[in-house]
């Protein structure tokens, strides 16, 4: 009980006011030698000079976030994903009595406001209360002055997706037939530009229903036929608009999954190398998968063959040797490679027994020791003999965070297979599929052998120089997604191990909650893998894992404010009490109701670093899974403090059923204040309150199946005319940016991930 006393104290300390966030100052240009370029392009007479590879890496100021800023964490997987993982006990339905009021307040700010913020967000809540008496007070917007309003109203007519909105959305297309009527002329209908363009093209991708017209215009962009959209819907786009639009148009297309989508993905996936556009198509054919799909598609993409220097897949060939432009770095392969990663946790492959033991052998192997390629000249085997260096065998997907900020020079290491840790979560749901009786469940045991870091140790003590002076093994990022993995694995299983009927699969199984628990409890073991592991109970939905998350509440021996809230989210999950007690501990001030005349005085006051936004958020993400409207109590006091943190916590108070906030909500966005912050949260919150999807349709579907990598890039691909669907001019010399417009929209449904965390190009 002492024990306990104490890690409930040190949550107290959980609220660490900003000192200074991660930065990155901004990328600085590192070469690599000779040598990499001859294992990069081989023979190739179009090879660049050494001096012409670039690699961007981060200029990291060490303040405890670095493993936030790392290449690809795992807490990007889950703040990406959690919202389908978090238990949503208490969601009800809005209450019917008060929402005509709050839509009537939401009308009023739009007819009276000037603020563009409040107003954005004033339009989108409307849509996402599906206020159908709203669109007429919509509809102008589409001809707003701002771009930002212009985009939002188109946004939120789709969610309403009424009939009236979806004429609306036709309205934009040209009618042939009456090009020159007076009707065009007074140009009553909204018309689309570049900047709108987007917007139209999500919302499309957001209507409950699909609209063959609609989508039919939408494919044209996709395949960038200038000729066919300016005639239908009167845009002239350059080059890399057409870029921009064309991989938001086959997301909209994803996301409706027509009869047509794979043969416009497998063409997609001939006319382009620009790897959104390119992770876009594998996606959609993800949806419609086949066998031929995974043996020649991603099966391809995503492994590395263990000959020569490395084996580029077929699909991308093209990119490596005949590129007419800059080369395409590393960085872009890895992420075309993530996609496929991505594609194996698609529910089509968790639906079909074969397609699934085809993707699983594939992520099984990722890790796995291999013999290197004999050697058939007796000239290379003497210089094997001569090199003592060389080791007799290597990992199959070598990770090279070992070698970070040093290039060493060993001529059969896959330096791009770090992209592919994504490929665990695949593993984990996929995991085992297969066993019979006398079999063993070897999946889940490789997700184990990572977690212990059994092959970036085996890599320390095999590379020379050793790296092992300059790393730590047990920073290796795949240990994170290996814990997560494992909790998603044992998801499929009995809720109690007892009731397994498969030995061996009883026996792991108990086993891997063994081995979660004892790395969360070890001190030695860094903050962030003791935080996924505890993560990984959470999502095991296991019986068991409650009684192992107490274990590790007991056995904590240092003050750890991180490990504190992600054990306070993962008990919430499993809706252990104890989390509500974690949070009272964490959240100690404690408030009946919002004190409007304060937050109108001061508005949001403080500021937090990464690690404090996510130990926040993992309290109150906790406190969302109990569903206690008494916890609220704890939330009032710091609603208003990070405008971050306070997004989470609406979310809690509308899943505990407590709608008495709506009150000050209307009064904070009719009066808000000084602070311009504050209107625009209101009419968030008030949208949130009051949106009838458990998962908001913005969160699920611009978050389904999401490759961050693409994210994290910042790739310097200018399109050429011949070689993709959506070429750039040549004279043109603005790099196109994969995540500009992408994380414009993405930004709107989790500012923490992608304001936050995802700031600058990783690497």
């Amino acid at each position: 009980m002492r024990q306990i006393t104490s890690i409930i104290t040190l949550l107290c300390s959980l609220i660490i006011p900003q000192t200074g966030h991660a930065q990155i100052s901004g990328p600085i240009q590192a070469t690599i030698g000779d040598s990499q370029v001859k294992m990069e392009y081989g023979n190739n007479a179009n090879a660049p000079t050494a001096d012409e590879v670039v690699i961007y890496r981060g200029d990291y100021q060490h303040n405890g976030d670095e493993w936030i800023n790392t290449q690809w964490s795992w807490v990007l997987w889950w703040e990406a994903n959690k919202h389908r993982y978090l238990k949503q006990a208490g969601s009800a339905n809005p209450q019917t009595m008060t929402a005509p009021v709050v839509q009537r307040a939401l009308i009023k700010t739009l007819n009276e406001s000037q603020h563009i913020n409040t107003l954005s967000a004033a339009i989108l809540a409307l849509g996402r209360m599906q206020a159908r008496d709203a669109v007429p007070v919509i509809e102008p917007m589409l001809k707003h002055d701002s771009e930002y309003l212009q985009r939002a109203a188109w946004l939120s007519l789709a969610l309403i997706s009424d009939p009236p909105s979806i004429e609306i959305y036709k309205k934009t297309l040209i009618d042939k037939n009456a090009r020159n009527t007076v009707k065009q002329a007074k140009n009553e209908s909204p018309t689309l530009n570049p900047q709108n363009a987007s917007a139209w093209i999500i919302g499309i991708g957001l209507l409950k229903q699909s609209d063959p017209q609609l989508l039919q215009t939408v494919s044209l962009f996709v395949l960038n036929d200038q000729e066919s959209i300016t005639d239908l819907t009167g845009l002239k786009l350059d080059d890399q608009e057409a870029l921009q639009l064309a991989r938001l148009a086959m997301w909209a297309i994803r996301m409706h999954n027509p009869p047509g989508t794979r043969a416009l993905a497998q063409r997609v996936l001939t006319m382009t190398v620009d790897p959104e556009l390119y992770d876009q198509a594998v996606l959609a054919m993800a949806d419609n998968a086949t066998e031929d799909l995974v043996l020649n598609v991603l099966t391809p993409i995503y492994h590395s063959r263990p000959v020569q220097y490395r084996q580029v897949p077929k699909a991308l060939s093209f990119v490596m040797n005949q590129w007419p432009g800059s080369p395409v770095l590393d960085q872009d392969i890895a992420s075309m490679r993530t996609s496929a990663a991505v594609a194996y946790a698609n529910k089509t492959f968790k639906n079909d027994l074969r397609l699934a033991l085809l993707a699983k052998r594939n992520v099984a192997r990722t890790y796995r020791s291999v013999p290197l390629p004999k050697l058939t000249s007796r000239e290379n085997r003497r210089d094997r003999e001569s090199d003592h260096r060389q080791p007799e065998n290597r990992l199959f997907k070598f990770d090279p965070w070992l070698n970070h900020a040093h290039d060493y020079d060993l001529p059969k290491q896959d330096d791009v297979g770090y992209a592919l840790r994504f490929g665990l979560i695949a593993l984990g749901q996929l995991g085992d599929l297969d066993m019979d009786d006398h079999e063993t469940p070897e999946d889940a045991q490789l997700l184990c052998d990572i977690l212990i870091g059994t092959y970036p140790r085996i890599a320390v003590t095999q590379l020379s120089p050793n790296p092992a002076e300059k790393v730590n093994w047990q920073n290796d990022p795949s240990r994170g997604f290996a814990a997560l993995a494992m909790g998603l694995y044992l998801r499929r299983l009995p809720n109690n191990a007892g009731e397994i009927r498969h030995d061996a699969m009883r026996s792991q199984t108990r086993y891997m909650l063994r081995l979660l628990t004892r790395i969360a409890s070890d001190p030695t073991e860094p903050s962030d893998i003791r935080s996924s592991c505890v993560l990984g109970l959470g999502l095991s939905n296991m019986q068991e894992a409650s009684t192992s998350l107490r274990d590790v509440v007991s056995q904590m021996q240092s003050a750890d404010p991180l490990l504190a809230s992600y054990l306070t989210l993962a008990m919430g999950m499993l809706g252990d009490p104890m989390s509500l007690q974690l949070a009272k501990n964490a959240f100690k001030q404690t408030a009946e109701n919002i004190d409007e005349a304060q937050i109108r005085k001061t508005g949001f006051t403080q500021s937090y670093t990464t690690v404090a936004l996510l130990s926040q958020t993992a309290i109150v993400d906790g406190m969302g899974c109990m569903a206690n409207p008494q916890a609220n109590q704890l939330l009032y006091p710091r609603l208003f403090e990070d405008p971050m943190t306070a997004r989470s916590m609406i979310g809690a108070i509308k899943n505990s059923g407590d709608w008495q906030v709506t009150g000050s909500l209307i009064a904070l966005l009719q009066n808000p204040g000084s602070d311009p912050q504050v209107g625009p949260f209101a009419a968030w919150a008030l949208g949130e309150m009051y949106d009838q999807n458990p998962v908001p349709i913005m969160t699920e579907r611009l978050l389904r199946d999401r490759n961050l990598t693409l994210l994290l890039l910042q790739p310097k691909i200018k399109a050429q005319s011949n070689t993709c669907a959506c070429s750039a001019k040549v004279k043109d010399s603005k790099p196109v940016r994969a995540h500009s417009l992408t994380q414009l929209y993405l930004q709107e449904i989790n500012p923490l991930l992608f304001k936050q965390i995802i700031k600058f190009p990783r690497g």
